[in-house]
């Protein structure tokens, strides 16, 4: 497993995004060949046109990761898999369309991406019907030990056993005599934690111990991190699970040591920013017929403006004005 942008990916996702990416690029050239078919001239020579061909790979991978392909859920049944490749394919034209405004001849070919876009989606769903019939999904998911055996640990196993679960608990390891785990073996009979670990074939250790004070193992974390297995915090874990903060768990020396305040933070929300001001701009420009032709058909229908502004409170309290089309009388909240 390695770390991409803060998000642990394992191996297994990796090597499927890898074979999507040939198969977008086989897509592409098999309806560049096609299009060159129907209208009756030699297609040339792969070369020509291979940089194309990445960018369209690159820009669809980027797009159906980004609507949630590689979750645990959409990798667990072709159902799930369609609806999120229907709307990245869908979304992939506005980022080829917005990419080729910039970098003309850059991206793909108007007259062929129609094609390619249908050729991808059913290249994409069908191997996934594949790796549904011939792969167990598990192998997709994140190989978890667990150090500590109490509540907190008991929470762990309910939560992987989840059907949309991202990972699943290879192993347990009671810290100490009190134990709400069954399954869990004791750290006395465990020689050595890190080839423990190896032999279980973890890819992350979560500390869900009950009581961190003279039952941390340092030494044995330590040893674990040197060996390339993430560590994480149990507060941490369930976070990034759920999407939420577990208050009921939290403590100050996460709100201390969590990455969520630290100085790549401000990047990537500036990042994040920027991309949410140029696809809503890109959507504004492409829906505003549609906008004044309902702005229209309001003049028509009553008197008054045809916008409405509001007022409304948004992050820390911060006011801002909502503009929106009006669809009631003028000053009907008075």
């Amino acid at each position: 497993m390695i770390r991409v942008f803060k998000h642990y990916v394992s191996h297994a996702v990796l090597v499927l995004g890898a074979i999507d990416a040939l198969l977008l690029v086989l897509c592409g050239e098999a309806a560049w060949r096609l299009r060159a078919y129907q209208a009756g001239i030699h297609p040339g020579f792969f070369a020509d046109r291979a940089g194309s061909l990445v960018i369209y790979a690159l820009l669809a991978l980027t797009t159906l990761a980004a609507v949630g392909l590689y979750r645990a859920e959409e990798l667990r049944s072709p159902r799930y898999a369609l609806a999120r490749l229907l709307v990245g394919l869908s979304l992939t034209v506005f980022v080829i369309g917005f990419v080729g405004f910039f970098f003309p001849g850059a991206t793909f070919w108007r007259s062929t991406l129609l094609s390619a876009l249908m050729l991808s989606g059913a290249a994409l769903l069908a191997l996934r019907i594949v790796l549904d019939k011939a792969i167990d999904v598990e192998g997709f998911k994140r190989r978890v030990v667990v150090l500590g055996a109490g509540q907190r640990a008991a929470r762990l196993k309910a939560l992987s056993l989840r059907p949309e679960s991202g990972f699943r608990i290879v192993g347990f390891v009671a810290m100490t005599e009190q134990s709400a785990v069954a399954e869990a073996i004791p750290r006395a009979d465990i020689a050595d934690l890190s080839r423990h670990i190896d032999r279980l074939d973890g890819t992350e250790v979560v500390l869900a111990l009950e009581e961190r004070r003279n039952s941390l193992p340092l030494k044995d974390l330590l040893k674990v991190k040197t060996a390339g297995v993430s560590v994480n915090e149990f507060s941490s874990f369930l976070e990034r699970e759920t999407g939420r903060v577990d208050l009921d768990t939290l403590n100050p020396s996460w709100l201390i040591f969590s990455d969520g305040f630290s100085s790549g933070r401000a990047i990537s929300s500036a990042v994040k920013r920027g991309f949410d001001i140029v696809a809503s701009g890109l959507v504004l420009v492409l829906t505003a017929p549609i906008v004044l032709l309902f702005a229209l058909l309001v003049k028509l229908d009553s008197r008054g403006p045809a916008f409405y502004r509001q007022t409304r409170v948004g992050h820390y309290g911060q006011q801002f004005d909502l503009i929106k089309l009006r669809s009631m009388g003028t000053d009907a909240e008075r």
